[in-house]
């Protein structure tokens, strides 16, 4: 499966430390400005 996936260019990768710390924070800082929003519309 994985040469698969290599063969198509999804390899896997493991993401640790700092580069794991920005993709978490980055959808959270997009939906807290999207919840603000909605919590103001209502």
């Amino acid at each position: 499966m994985k040469e698969k996936m290599d063969a198509v260019g999804l390899a896997l990768k493991p993401m640790v430390g700092a580069e794991y710390a920005k993709y978490y924070a980055d959808p959270q800082a997009q939906a807290k400005k999207y919840t603000e929003w909605a919590l103001k519309m209502r």
